[in-house]
């Protein structure tokens, strides 16, 4: 059940996914895009099923050990005998990277968003959200790593859901 939102998204990821290798840097200083598949274990008390989601991320590797990235996942959730919702993400975090020039190159997350969360009934709402996560960036050349990420997010005021996401994505860095 696609709506306006979800179809906005699409395009600017399918955009942004064919543009990559043009905009794929090689380390410090330089930019990366990541197109990724999540799993997006949300709040029980959102009463929605747990669902998949397309994510995009452009980032800027500040230096050899700071990263900062925009992100933009879109996900379209079940209702559990109410409404079903789509979600679209937008958001900023900072990335800690440790063993940059290694094959295998782990790193920490902080970050804020905005979700907005468009319902079948016609309503929308729009939250700020807070993340803290984990992941790993698994080089196989100087230009492209794949991307394992947990990210913890939470609503700040409102509702106070709290997700727990999971994400696979290969990063052209």
């Amino acid at each position: 059940m696609p709506t306006r939102i979800l179809k906005r998204s699409w395009l600017a990821l399918a955009t942004l996914a064919l543009a990559a290798p043009a905009l794929a840097g090689d380390g410090e200083g330089q930019i990366y895009v990541t197109p990724a598949w999540e799993f997006v274990d949300d709040d029980k008390d959102r009463n929605v099923e747990d669902t998949n989601a397309a994510s995009i991320t452009v980032g800027y590797a500040y230096t050899d050990r700071w990263n900062v990235e925009a992100f933009a996942p879109t996900a379209s959730f079940s209702g559990l005998g109410v409404n079903g919702q789509d979600h679209l993400e937008l958001g900023l975090n900072g990335l800690a990277v440790f063993k940059r020039d290694s094959m295998i190159s782990p790193f920490l997350l902080a970050g804020i968003s905005n979700l907005g969360k468009d319902f079948d009934n016609g309503n929308d709402d729009d939250l700020l959200n807070a993340s803290v996560g984990a992941g790993v960036f698994l080089s196989t050349s100087d230009r492209f790593a794949f991307r394992l990420q947990y990210r913890h997010r939470a609503e700040l005021g409102g509702t106070e859901f709290a997700d727990n996401i999971y994400s696979v994505g290969l990063q052209f860095a």
